[in-house]
């Protein structure tokens, strides 16, 4: 943070939770996740693994910040920031294409 760089995490299960209005079951995580990514249009064939599928999720996450689109951030700035999606909207969309960001 010193150097100017942008710092912050995110976690799968937050994610989900918030894409989902709350609705994130530890026993469907996997189908509920990787629904998440196919509604971005992610080809999750490949994620052969609970944890690919996480960091799939993450890294979506972590794109849709960078690029501006809408997130909620979790923290202060100064130490580092918890990042999710904003809710998706009613057709489940990720909302790549709106810029918003709610600290």
């Amino acid at each position: 943070m010193q150097q100017g760089i942008c710092c912050f995490e995110t976690f799968p299960h937050a994610i989900t939770r918030h894409l989902r209005n709350g609705e994130a079951k530890a026993r469907q995580k996997r189908p509920q996740r990787t629904a998440l990514l196919a509604q971005a249009s992610i080809t999750t064939a490949p994620l052969t693994s609970i944890d690919l599928i996480d960091a799939a999720l993450c890294a979506l996450t972590a794109h849709q910040f960078a690029s501006g689109a809408a997130c909620r951030a979790y923290g202060e700035p100064e130490s580092g920031l918890i990042v999710v999606p904003e809710h998706a909207s009613p057709s489940g969309e990720w909302g790549l294409d709106r810029p918003n960001l709610s600290v």
